[in-house]
């Protein structure tokens, strides 16, 4: 276990410094001489996943969960590699596990929000991206909770804190622009039977 754990280890910094087939080959050589652990499967779909095989990461992502169910990681990375390959509802299954297994997993929230989003799921969205904004100081999360609270729920003084907490926490963030124009709105009334449909960015 010793030194499939120190290849394991090495894997991992050839992956975060960009050398991809020295990290495949040691996160081979972790397995084949430690045995299968979740751990060493989720950072070799890590891997995969950041060269773009969305479906070899989700395999290897699915032994590792089939190896430890009790663990958040493997259940979120699983999500991340559903959503790469637009399996929506999969994905949205994968956090909702994550988040079971870990209430305070303030990523899987936000994650799990944007497909929410790209659903028109409003309320879901809403609700997660205040979830991962009271984890964590996220500008993205607070950004989307503001947006969703000023073009759907037609409700700007509500979204105002958010939308200013966003550019607290990031004066550079992507959605600046959307943010400021959401800060110059009044109040309206909400248009009945219908939610809108924000362009989230």
């Amino acid at each position: 276990p010793g030194l499939s754990d120190a290849r394991n280890n090495l894997a991992n910094l050839y992956r975060e410094t960009g050398r991809p087939a020295l990290a495949e080959r040691e996160y081979r050589a972790a397995l084949a001489e430690g045995g299968e652990t979740a751990e060493y499967l989720s950072n070799w779909g890590l891997q995969l996943l950041d060269r773009g095989d969305a479906a070899g990461a989700e395999a290897l992502f699915r032994r590792a969960i089939a190896l430890n169910p009790s663990l958040p990681q493997p259940r979120y990375n699983l999500g991340n590699a559903c959503a790469r390959q637009e399996k929506i509802a999969e994905a949205i299954e994968s956090y909702s596990r994550a988040i079971e297994l870990n209430p305070d997993y303030a990523r899987a929230f936000f994650n799990r929000g944007q497909l929410r989003g790209a659903r028109e799921d409003w309320d879901g969205a809403l609700a997660d991206f205040l979830a991962a904004a009271g984890l964590e100081r996220n500008a993205a999360a607070e950004a989307r909770a503001g947006l969703i609270l000023t073009l759907v729920n037609k409700d700007p003084e509500a979204a105002r804190p958010h939308l200013l907490r966003a550019l607290q926490i990031d004066p550079r963030l992507p959605e600046r622009a959307e943010v400021e124009k959401a800060l110059q709105t009044r109040r309206s009334a909400r248009p009945e039977g219908s939610a809108g449909a924000p362009t989230l960015p």
